[in-house]
């Protein structure tokens, strides 16, 4: 089934020359699922690759991808991700909404080989929580 999943992006724009302002925009993503819990593995995973990639915002340092809505294909009601959260035992990392934030800085990133290895961890993680829904 496909998804969509929608993102707030608390990150910055650069209008080159080196240069980037802080910026929050929305992002929104299809993603394929077979059902509402791989669907929120796919959408964190997709708010994760977006943390790490994104320009960080110059005030912070950070880049913070919130997890504000998915919804299954031809409905416009979100499916309730509070419980899979749980499920997953990713309850520490929700905001005071109740949205799960991926938060990625320049550490992060250095710390990840630049980006260089960042695909395989990404794999890792998305193997992780698929094992927490069994």
């Amino acid at each position: 089934m496909e998804y969509k999943v929608q993102l707030k992006v608390d990150g910055a724009v650069s209008h080159g020359l080196g240069i980037s302002y802080p910026d929050v925009y929305t992002k929104e993503e299809i993603v394929q699922a077979d059902d509402n819990e791989r669907a929120v593995v796919e959408a964190i995973c997709y708010a994760l690759s977006i943390a790490e990639s994104a320009l960080h915002n110059p005030d912070n340092g950070y880049v913070i991808v919130t997890l504000e809505n998915i919804f299954q294909q031809g409905s416009d009601k979100p499916i309730e991700q509070f419980e899979i959260l749980k499920k997953l035992r990713l309850d520490d990392k929700l905001n005071d909404k109740g949205n799960l934030q991926a938060r990625c800085g320049l550490i992060d990133k250095a710390l990840l080989g630049g980006g260089e290895h960042f695909p395989e961890h990404l794999e890792n993680v998305k193997k992780d929580l698929y094992s927490r829904l069994n």
